[in-house]
């Protein structure tokens, strides 16, 4: 880690699969790699599109989502759903793109925007440069959002600080579980999908 700008009452940074959840699912349950990983359970063009990037995958063990090739894929779900023991845990995604290994949990900007300000300390930070296709980036309108609330913000320690890859506004919460389990109406399982 590099920190040579920091002083000894920077905020702590945490591993990205340190607690919390990637969606539906533990975060503990994954390891964090690169798309390099040799021992993924990811197709490999999947791994190739991310291989710079941080990437999280389940954990030996866990049940891994995946594919039938040469069928429609609305037969593959059939089958899938149809071989599938009631209550059976929910299936993992062979692979997450997380963007970052490191988090910094229940943040403010400072004033001038610059500093991650947590109760442990201060972290300068900014943000990464921008992508030239990305219409969407990190902007006076965003610190004029992220400036009303806590944020947990995704990046990479540097010389002058913290690389900001991803915010999120605490206050925005999904929840802590799954949704309950429903079954969908037979006619949504053909070619052509429903509303349900």
């Amino acid at each position: 880690m590099m920190f040579s700008a920091l002083s000894a009452a920077a905020p702590a940074l945490q591993p990205t699969n340190a607690d919390g959840a990637f969606g539906l699912y533990p975060a503990q349950d994954f390891r964090l790699v690169t798309g390099e990983c040799g021992d993924c359970p990811a197709i490999r063009q999947a791994l190739w599109y991310f291989r710079d990037q941080t990437i999280a995958v389940p954990l030996a063990g866990h049940p891994v989502s995946g594919f039938a090739t040469g069928v429609h894929a609305t037969d593959d779900v059939r089958q899938w759903a149809t071989a599938r023991p009631a209550g059976s845990p929910i299936d993992y995604p062979p692979l997450i793109w997380v963007a970052a290994q490191d988090i910094v949990r229940g943040a403010r900007l400072s004033g001038d925007a610059t500093q991650l300000v947590t109760r442990d300390g201060a972290l300068p930070f900014h943000p990464v440069a921008k992508i030239a296709f990305n219409r969407s980036y990190y902007d006076t309108s965003s610190v004029a959002f992220f400036r009303q609330r806590e944020i947990t913000v995704r990046g990479s320690p540097t010389s002058d600080g913290f690389a900001a890859r991803t915010f999120w506004p605490e206050d925005f919460r999904v929840g802590g579980a799954a949704p309950a389990p429903r079954t969908l109406p037979r006619a949504c399982l053909r070619p052509k999908p429903c509303a349900a």
